[in-house]
């Protein structure tokens, strides 16, 4: 029996380091109609470290971002001093106006870019968006983009666990 657990518990270990990256995060949140509090990047950290990545941010303000030119010079060079793996870069914009009483319809979009660090090699890019119209009572703005930062976790994880990676 203490054979059994010990392998389980080695199993788990192992998986755990497996399948782990550790990852960059910079989250711009725009919000365009109203001062509400989006925690898309709350989302995207916790969907992350449930599936077991190493993940940090850099609360510095002055990384000069080209998001239409697809520029994240600053973004992986800080990533590599972080001893990144992976270095996801998301835009979101936010757009709400007034629904009933205090209630908003909210409409979200994330561009998401996924660059793997060491080769400065854009891995993945795309948008997830959702919008929280006919739930406006049961979903606000920061629900919704709780709920997008979870989703694009996800999006992440896959990517971290291509067989690619561990070359």
């Amino acid at each position: 029996m203490r054979l059994l657990f010990l392998f389980c518990i080695l199993s788990m270990l192992a998986g755990f380091f497996l399948f782990s990256e550790t990852i960059f995060v910079y989250v711009e949140e725009i919000d365009s109609g109203a001062t509400l509090d989006f925690p898309f990047r709350e989302g995207l950290f916790n969907g992350l470290f449930l599936r077991n990545h190493i993940v940090f941010d850099d609360t510095q303000s002055d990384y000069r971002i080209e998001w239409e030119k697809e520029n994240f010079k600053n973004l992986v060079d800080s990533a590599a001093d972080g001893g990144a793996r992976f270095l996801i870069a998301v835009r979101v914009v936010s757009r709400s106006a007034p629904f009933k009483e205090t209630l908003r319809s909210i409409k979200s979009q994330a561009w998401y870019y996924c660059i793997e660090v060491q080769r400065e090699l854009l891995v993945e890019e795309g948008e997830l968006e959702g919008d929280n119209w006919g739930q406006e009572a049961v979903m606000d703005g920061e629900a919704l983009n709780l709920l997008l930062g979870e989703k694009l976790a996800a999006i992440v994880d896959k990517i971290c666990q291509n067989p690619i990676w561990r070359l």
